[in-house]
């Protein structure tokens, strides 16, 4: 019991940091790999997320002053495509599903690929703007 608490402990440090420090387009990365079913909690990255917009240390400027009928109308009308097109695949391959699932395994590489491409790039650039503004790397700090 007292490794399952020490590695939830660390997961909810680590989630924290990168939440804090890369804001919303890192919420936008975390969220995406724990939607490709890679173990990232989407209950913490969501309670941190808040948190950061509470505290105004990311903006959710713009979700606030769209009126709340108007998001959800404009919401919906985005969704139903995606539902519909979802629900004719899936009753056009019936039981058939896995045989087709198996012809689509590249792209979970795919996917995949893409978001350690993302995570690279916003370490990169993060660093990058750390290193032309002078502010000391969290390393050196220590």
């Amino acid at each position: 019991m007292v490794v399952l608490a020490s590695i939830s402990e660390s997961l909810v440090n680590e989630t924290s940091h990168l939440v804090r420090t890369g804001g919303l387009p890192m919420i936008f990365v975390l969220m995406a790999v724990g939607s490709a079913c890679i173990p990232v909690p989407s209950e913490v990255v969501m309670l941190f997320a808040g948190f950061a917009v509470a505290d105004h240390t990311a903006s959710g400027s713009t979700v606030k002053r769209m009126p709340i009928v108007r998001f959800t109308v404009l919401t919906t009308i985005g969704s139903l495509p995606w539902v519909l097109g979802l629900a004719l695949a899936g009753h056009a391959v019936g039981g058939d599903w896995t045989s087709v699932r198996k012809g689509f395994e590249y792209v979970d590489y795919a996917v995949v690929a893409l978001v350690v491409i993302g995570i690279v790039y916003l370490l990169l650039r993060r660093r990058r703007g750390r290193a032309d503004s002078g502010d000391p790397a969290p390393d050196a700090a220590a």
